[in-house]
C-alpha cells in the first residue's frame, strides 16, 4: 500500500494501492500511520506509483458500502490529510500522475509540490458532493484566490497551468522528479527542526484558525449531502456514464 525508502534524512513514502491510489478508509488510515511513524529527524517526500499520485475517492466502493462507511471515510479523509498538513517536518509532494479531488487535497497538504505529468483539480462539484471544511481550508491555503474558480468549475488542469497559478512549485521531467523532490526535501531538512516547525505553524496559522471556527451545523450539512439519496443516485449515474466510455 505504502512503501518507505530512506535517502539520508529523507523518507520517501511511495503510494502504490489499487492501480491509481484510489482513496478509501484503509488507504487514508495507512497514510496517517506512516506519517506518524517516520523518524522525527526526517523530511518526507510523498509520491505515487508512476501511474497516478492519487485519482481520488473510490466512488464505486462508496456506493457499495452503507452510510456508516461514508461517515468514517469523510472523517478519516479529513483527519489523515490534516496530519500531512500539520506535520512539523518538511513534506514535499512529487506528483507523478493524476492528483484529483482527494488526491489534489493530499498534494495541497504538502509544503512544496513538484509535478511531472497528469492532471489535477477539485472535481467534487461535478460529482455532486461538497468539500469537507478542513479540506476546503487546506485547498484555500495552497491556492489562494484561485480556490473559488477551481472549486466551482471542477476543471482539471495540467502541470504547466498548475505551476502558473502557483499550486505547484516546479514542473520537472518525469525521470528527474524523484531526485529533484529528494534534493528539495534534503535542503529543507538541513534547517533547524524547531525553526522549520515554528515557521510552518505561523504560515498555516490562519488556515488552522478557520478550521477551528467552522460551524458544526455546516459540517453536518456537508455530511448529510454525501448521505443524500438523490446525490448518491447521481454518483451512481456518474459511475455508470464513465464505465460506458
Amino acid at each position: 500500500m505504502i512503501t518507505v525508502e530512506r535517502h539520508g534524512k529523507v523518507s520517501v513514502l511511495r503510494m502504490d494501492y489499487a492501480k491509481v491510489n484510489v482513496i478509501d478508509l484503509e488507504f487514508m488510515t495507512a497514510i496517517a500511520e506512516q506519517f506518524r511513524s517516520v523518524p522525527a529527524s526526517d523530511a518526507i517526500v510523498l509520491t505515487g506509483n508512476g501511474r497516478a499520485f492519487s485519482a481520488g475517492v473510490n466512488l464505486k466502493r462508496l456506493m457499495e458500502e452503507d452510510l456508516g462507511y461514508t461517515t468514517e471515510l469523510l472523517d478519516m479523509l479529513s483527519s489523515a490529510i490534516l496530519e500531512v498538513f500539520l506535520h512539523p517536518r518538511p513534506v514535499v509532494a512529487a506528483i507523478d500522475g493524476h492528483a484529483i479531488a482527494g488526491g489534489f487535497m493530499l498534494a495541497a497538504a504538502c509544503d512544496l509540490r513538484l509535478m511531472s505529468e497528469g492532471m489535477t483539480g477539485m472535481t467534487e462539484l461535478k460529482v455532486g458532493v461538497p468539500i469537507p471544511s478542513i479540506l476546503r481550508e487546506i485547498a484555500r491555503h495552497s491556492l489562494g484566490h484561485y480556490t473559488q474558480s477551481l472549486v466551482l468549475s471542477g476543471d482539471l488542469i495540467d502541470a504547466q497551468r498548475a505551476y502558473e497559478i502557483g499550486f505547484v512549485d516546479a514542473v520537472i521531467e518525469p525521470e528527474k522528479l524523484l531526485d529533484a523532490a529528494i534534493a528539495r526535501a534534503s535542503a529543507l531538512a538541513a534547517i533547524p527542526a524547531a525553526t522549520y516547525a515554528l515557521t510552518k505553524r505561523t504560515l498555516k496559522f490562519e488556515a488552522v484558525q478557520r478550521m477551528e471556527v467552522a460551524e458544526p451545523e455546516l459540517d453536518e450539512e456537508i455530511r448529510a449531502t454525501w448521505h443524500d439519496p438523490e446525490i448518491r443516485a447521481g454518483i451512481a449515474a456518474y459511475l455508470a456514464s464513465i464505465s460506458r466510455k
